[in-house]
């Protein structure tokens, strides 16, 4: 999760907070669900803390 929010807080430098999104690469489809689930958790999860950060 660290990791998703160190880069998207390197994006915003770019694009400014009101720019960014966050999204998957959908590259997730040949991939076991849990991992999948996983992987959109963090990203939720570094959501919720950049939202706190840059709101």
């Amino acid at each position: 999760m660290q990791q998703i929010v160190d880069m998207a807080s390197a994006a915003v430098e770019i694009v400014g907070p009101d720019r960014l999104e966050l999204g998957s690469d959908c590259g997730m489809w040949f991939l076991p669900r849990d991992v999948c689930f996983d992987k959109i958790s963090a990203m939720s999860q570094a959501a919720e803390q950049l939202r706190r950060t840059y709101a």
